[in-house]
């Protein structure tokens, strides 16, 4: 079983504990996740820690861009379904770069841009988080066209 620093057994069946929290005592708050896309001999910069401290946000580090879409677009559909499911709102979780975005990373921006326009992308731009393009406001409406791409076309019946 976890345990805290002082070896006293920790209850994690208590839904209000994070191990990851901005403040301290009655108004600390859960750091929302973001995905950092990173080169895997990149170092995360000092600045970027910082920058996501200051934003309440806590990285999840990926060195693929395309495990990096795939990420954000799984903490996407999450928050899309708690918000749809009547929870409090949900910020989605946005995808950092270190630097500007070139070559096929580039296209999955264009891709992300266009499918998904409400997954803020950030920019590390010296030391703050700077907004690469305008997000789209996100709705809890659930578009029949995500649900057909995600369960694929209804099976025809035998006739």
């Amino acid at each position: 079983m976890p345990t805290d620093h002082d070896d006293t057994p920790l209850d994690l069946t208590d839904s209000t504990w994070s191990p990851m929290l901005k403040g301290d005592g009655a108004a600390a708050v859960p750091l929302r996740p973001c995905v950092v896309l990173a080169g895997l001999d990149t170092p995360i910069p000092e600045p970027l820690h910082q920058a996501l401290h200051e934003a309440g946000l806590t990285p999840r580090i990926e060195h693929d861009p395309r495990l990096a879409m795939a990420e954000v677009c799984l903490l996407r559909r999450d928050a899309r379904h708690r918000m749809a499911s009547g929870q409090p709102h949900s910020d989605l979780a946005p995808l950092v770069f270190l630097r500007q975005p070139t070559g096929g990373t580039q296209d999955m921006v264009d891709t992300l841009q266009r499918s998904i326009p409400d997954v803020p992308l950030l920019l590390l731009a010296g030391d703050t988080l700077q907004l690469l393009h305008a997000v789209e406001p996100q709705s809890a409406d659930i578009d029949p066209d995500e649900i057909l791409s995600l369960l694929g076309p209804p099976e025809q019946e035998p006739a």
